[in-house]
């Protein structure tokens, strides 16, 4: 028996010519064993945000018998690039099989689904509506609508005793000011949300060892137009692309006084005629 991952977590046997399917980086294992029924991994780019999040779903699906898992990316070729085709090299290894037509990994030892989709479509949205998962995945939950993420969060739910439902996010910065006010800002005025139940494990290139030309990456990232480097290299979360004042930094220009509850304020709106929002 050997470890699946560097904790005591998840346990699964392999072929002894393959010492292990998957090896958790310190950063991973942080991420693996966090407890939060929300969290968001992730930050700057090669952080193998993609990476854990799949293998998360194979270690609940290997160690929960008749485990139903939902891993997302906003459209199928997303999908297809990311996720897919890494998981229909795996599935032998798993001991899983993958129905392409249905994009399910089935594990026939044990009867857990690990069941992929998207979101390209109102439809799409509508189909995961239908049944309830033990863990929810959202691949670059930056690129999902809040109404997205909220809908589908909603499914996770389970009739297995002692389980807690989770839904893991892995993502880069970018502009969802709803994901940043729910994980980092934790500001989020939704109904019902408490700060408690959301975990941000932040993440970087140098987190992540299985890249050998870490210098050569940070070179491409350097090239990037300012904003985006800063959001790729640095897992920045407060810049992003055609964002007016690039130097902000909410560090530097944001004083934090008592305000007597007299004092009159004044409120200003730019409607945004031109670019909408």
């Amino acid at each position: 028996m050997t470890d699946l991952v560097q904790t005591e977590l998840f346990r699964v046997e392999v072929p002894d010519e393959e010492p292990y399917i998957y090896k958790a980086w310190p950063r991973q294992v942080v991420f693996h064993t966090a407890t939060q029924k929300y969290l968001l991994y992730g930050g700057a780019m090669g952080g193998a945000k993609s990476h854990a999040l799949r293998q998360h779903g194979y270690m609940t699906c290997l160690s929960v018998p008749g485990a139903s898992v939902l891993l997302l990316r906003r459209t199928f070729r997303q999908l297809e690039k990311t996720h897919i085709e890494r998981i229909m090299l795996d599935a032998p290894r798993l001991g899983a099989v993958y129905y392409k037509a249905e994009k399910i990994l089935r594990f026939p030892s044990n009867n857990s689904l690990l069941t992929c989709g998207h979101c390209e479509t109102e439809a799409d949205v509508i189909d995961h509506l239908g049944t309830e998962y033990d863990l929810i995945l959202f691949d670059e939950a930056v690129t999902f609508l809040e109404k997205q993420f909220t809908l589908i969060s909603s499914r996770a739910r389970t009739t297995k005793p002692g389980l807690v439902p989770r839904v893991l996010l892995g993502s880069n910065p970018g502009p969802a000011q709803w994901l940043k006010e729910r994980f980092i800002t934790k500001t989020c005025a939704a109904p019902g949300y408490n700060p408690d139940d959301y975990a941000f494990v932040p993440a970087k290139l140098a987190d992540n060892p299985s890249i050998v030309d870490q210098e050569g990456y940070l070179a491409t990232l350097d090239n990037l137009p300012d904003a985006l480097a800063k959001m790729y290299r640095d897992g920045n979360w407060d810049v992003f692309e055609g964002q007016y004042f690039e130097e902000w930094n909410p560090n530097l220009h944001v004083q934090r006084l008592h305000c007597d509850p007299t004092w009159p304020r004044v409120r200003c709106l730019d409607w945004g005629y031109s670019k909408p929002g």
